[in-house]
């Protein structure tokens, strides 16, 4: 039997399928329930807020149909067809693609500040272990690919970023993905974690560090070589699934500051996958001052402190 939800998030069709929160306002941060077997949206406060921790509105269906002393529909039951379809195979991009990215660093943005933050030789380094990518999609973007273990990639993240390191947030997010950009409406995408490949010829005994900027995988790799330092992307990229290729591995997890208590209980899903105990650092929880601690910084930030 496959169980069927007919209220269910909107998923990501770009910028337009992402709303503004009506509890913190920001723009392009809710996404909206829709209601499956129709096809609409509920109401225009019914959703979700992706700012998990500095917001966390969440209006579900349910509360929705109970203010308005309706029934609230429970998961449609469906009998799974005796010969279902395969399941697509996952679409992953051009090599040739990727390579035409790795050049004109004196024009990314990103690779300047690594530059003015440690040194040339430093960055360079570091842009060569993660295979940062110049996108042309914005002035000084970058481009962050995602390799799995064999070698391929199944995406890359185009962000931009300030002179000061700070990505761009205004007048919108500036976050793209190479898969949007490409020929390919029916892309079928399935992501990893950033930094991934490193694992390929990484001991088996050496420690995962895992974040969730590429960011401050990026940055925490040139203080604290000694581990390997991976990123989800975000808050809520940190899902055993996403976590399959770290089993047998020591794992500790950097949450940002104030997701401590999340990333927490999302260990716990993590130890069964990984099969190994999973920590949590509770360094930056324990060093954030009232303010820090309002902005939600991370690793990254204390480290350009230094």
């Amino acid at each position: 039997m496959k169980t069927i939800y007919r209220y269910t998030l909107a998923p990501y069709q770009g910028p337009h399928s992402r709303h503004t929160c009506p509890r913190c306002q920001k723009q392009r941060q809710f996404v909206r329930y829709i209601d499956t077997q129709q096809g609409t949206h509920l109401g225009d406060h019914v959703g979700r807020c992706n700012r998990e921790i500095n917001c966390g509105y969440h209006y579900t269906p349910k509360q929705y149909f109970a203010e308005k002393k309706g029934l609230y529909s429970e998961p449609l039951p469906r009998r799974a067809p005796p010969n279902p379809p395969p399941k697509p195979n996952t679409n992953r991009i051009e090599h040739r693609l990727f390579c035409r990215t790795l050049q004109q660093y004196e024009q990314n943005t990103f690779a300047n500040y690594l530059t003015k933050l440690l040194s040339p030789k430093k960055a360079q380094t570091l842009i060569e272990q993660f295979y940062i990518g110049t996108a042309k999609h914005w002035p000084g973007a970058t481009i962050f690919w995602q390799i799995d273990l064999l070698g391929e990639v199944r995406t890359g993240k185009i962000m931009r970023y300030g002179e000061d390191g700070k990505r761009m947030r205004k007048p919108f997010n500036h976050i793209q993905w190479v898969h949007r950009q490409l020929p390919a409406p029916q892309f079928q995408l399935q992501q990893c974690l950033f930094g991934l490949h490193q694992l390929r010829k990484a001991p088996a005994d050496k420690t995962i560090a895992l974040v969730e900027s590429e960011k401050t995988a990026v940055i925490a790799t040139a203080h604290f070589p000694a581990l390997i330092w991976l990123a989800t992307g975000s808050v809520h990229q940190l899902r055993p699934e996403r976590c399959k290729d770290l089993k047998g591995r020591n794992v500790i997890l950097f949450p940002d500051v104030g997701a401590w208590k999340l990333w927490q209980e999302k260990a716990h899903a993590l130890r069964k996958v990984v099969e190994r105990p999973v920590l949590v650092s509770d360094w930056l929880e324990k060093q954030a001052s009232v303010i820090e601690r309002a902005q939600g910084q991370d690793l990254a930030d204390y480290l350009a402190r230094r």
